[in-house]
């Protein structure tokens, strides 16, 4: 987005005696090297970049390697017509830098950098690059810097050349911000959009409030992508009280439209016959441009019939609030019947992180003794969490979920119930286009009720929680459980991946003799995003269910990803 030119100006000369052991050999056939290691050379890496290369294309990458690891006094020896030996030298060392044309409270601001240390073009370029960074924080949107190279004395032949660095800033004017424009938009409200952005007219220029912006769009469920392009000079400045303004222009790819979640499978449950289970979810998002979100869900075979609903509404009265609510009803056949709901407030703290409260209350009625009691819960719980970035290719993303809870459940007499929950996860990118994503779970009920109906207890079950198992199968007062995924990125969104997760967990009470449960899946899956939504293919089983053909799960969201 800003130019850095930099000007690496050298000219060196010199003949010198070199070690016979530090050298690598070119054959017609073969590159072998010398038994002394070449400093910020790894043999084996470059090993594997000249396999292929001609003999002509092999010097000419070494000459370069070697001028942009400060190898200046390098040469080659031809010793037969088929052989070729580069001899490196002495590695060339930077002793100091001075900075010219920066202002010195920004160049306060500048990272420590440590001499001497051995040149590296790199980390040359590194250094210019923060120069830079730091005038386009402070105002400075065209700042350029040039880089000279100054040899100290002559070159000798059993010293290595010692160069001082001179970085020249040219900051150009300084500019505030006009109003940013927004470029691409074509679902959101602009003041949906306008909320994310820190990027106010006349306010100093800062690349810094810029990025912040792009990472809080990129969070939204309802933005797919967000660049920023070259800043556009509004007006020159005409007085020190009169500056330069600039436009920030935002590209924004934004989405609006529906999603399908289906899942079947075969479930057995203890000594029943296996039996055809499925649930079927249908999403909305941003339908009305405000970035409201809503969910309505089935789950269902021939003995348990399960409806839920939820809606999400973000920055609440213009405010950084995100409210939701939600609710449901599960019929269990002969056994019980189940209606809740939820409301959740939570606020906005810095750039990721989120707290509030969740107030919650359902109603139980059971037709079994053996099942439960019938009785009713009301309580609320503090939530707090960090969101995580999107999962795509090359880029770490973590998030964080806590709840504390407590209410009161009243049956044939009066409880006190505590749940705690906990959930983190991590996407770590590797070797370009690899990711592996982990997630972990933890849930705890505490209460001296003796009967829950598994609707009053922790689910697991299904592709948010437990692969490989039907929804909501397992119900436990206990569990931890975890998810690993390896996946194979085919673009920025779409992969293939295989999946393990596994876990254990009690239905009993603390304090009882607890009969712990093994938990184990597994499966393979495929992403693929497209311009009219992305689909979502996933096969799971668990270790438990060897003769059934296991479960398959499609997911469809509209919009681009």
């Amino acid at each position: 987005m800003h130019h850095l030119i930099i000007f690496l100006i050298c000219v060196v000369s010199v003949s010198a005696v070199y070690s016979s052991e530090s050298f690598i050999q070119i054959d017609s056939s073969r590159v072998t090297f010398g038994q002394k290691k070449i400093d910020g050379i790894s043999f084996r890496k470059l090993r594997s970049d000249l396999k292929g290369l001609s003999r002509g294309e092999i010097q000419s990458r070494l000459a370069r390697i070697g001028d942009s690891l400060g190898y200046f006094n390098s040469h080659f020896d031809t010793l037969t017509e088929q052989t070729v030996v580069f001899y490196p030298g002495a590695r060339s060392i930077i002793a100091d830098e001075r900075i010219f044309g920066l202002d010195s409270a920004i160049a306060a601001g500048l990272p420590v950098q440590r001499y001497p240390f051995r040149y590296d073009a790199f980390d040359i370029k590194n250094r210019a690059g923060q120069i830079v960074r730091a005038l386009t924080d402070n105002g400075y949107p065209y700042a350029k810097v040039t880089v000279d190279l100054l040899k100290h004395g002559n070159s000798t032949v059993n010293y290595p050349d010692t160069f001082s660095l001179y970085y020249k800033a040219f900051p150009d004017e300084r500019c505030v911000n006009a109003e940013p424009l927004l470029k691409g938009v074509q679902y959101c409200k602009p003041r949906l959009i306008y909320n994310d952005i820190s990027v106010h007219a006349g306010d100093l220029y800062d690349l810094r409030k810029q990025l912040q912006s792009v990472q809080r769009l990129k969070m939204r469920p309802y933005i797919v992508d967000v660049t920023i392009d070259e800043p556009a000079l509004e007006k020159k400045q005409y007085s020190p009280d009169n500056p330069a303004s600039v436009v920030v222009p935002f590209q924004i790819v934004d989405k609006s439209g529906l999603g399908v979640d289906g899942a079947a499978g075969v479930v057995k449950n203890g000594d029943q016959k296996a039996e055809l289970s499925g649930s079927l979810r249908l999403s909305l998002l941003n339908v009305f441009h405000i970035g409201e979100s809503s969910e309505l869900g089935y789950t269902g075979d021939k003995s348990q019939q399960l409806f839920n609903f939820s809606i999400t509404k973000p920055w609440l009265l213009n405010l950084p609030m995100e409210i939701s609510t939600g609710g449901g009803l599960e019929v269990i056949k002969e056994q019980y019947g189940y209606i809740y709901g939820n409301l959740k407030l939570l606020t906005e703290i810095g750039m990721q992180w989120q707290a509030g409260i969740d107030i919650k209350g359902n109603e139980t009625t059971v037709s079994a003794d053996s099942v439960g009691v019938s009785g009713h819960f009301y309580g609320a719980a503090f939530v707090i969490s960090r969101r995580s970035g999107t999962i795509e290719q090359g880029v770490f993303s973590h998030n964080l979920y806590l709840e504390a809870g407590r209410g009161v459940s009243r049956k044939e007499k009066r409880y006190t119930r505590t749940s705690l929950q906990f959930n983190a996860g991590i996407h770590l990118p590797f070797l370009m286009n690899q990711g592996v994503l982990t997630n972990v779970f933890w849930y705890h009920a505490i209460t001296k009720e003796e009967k829950l109906v598994p609707s009053e207890m922790y689910r697991i079950g299904a592709n948010t929680t437990m692969r490989g198992y039907g929804d909501n199968e397992l119900a436990l007062r206990t569990a931890f459980h975890g998810q690993v995924q390896y996946m194979f990125y085919l673009n920025k969104f779409g992969a293939v991946y295989a999946f393990s997760d596994g876990g254990i967990g009690s239905k009993n009470k603390p304090g009882s003799r607890s009969d712990y449960i093994t938990m184990m899946g597994y499966g393979l899956g495929l992403r693929l995003p497209s311009r009219i939504g992305t689909v979502i293919l996933e096969w799971a089983r668990n270790i438990d269910d060897t003769r059934n053909p296991g479960r398959i799960h499609i997911r469809y969201s509209g919009g681009v990803r």
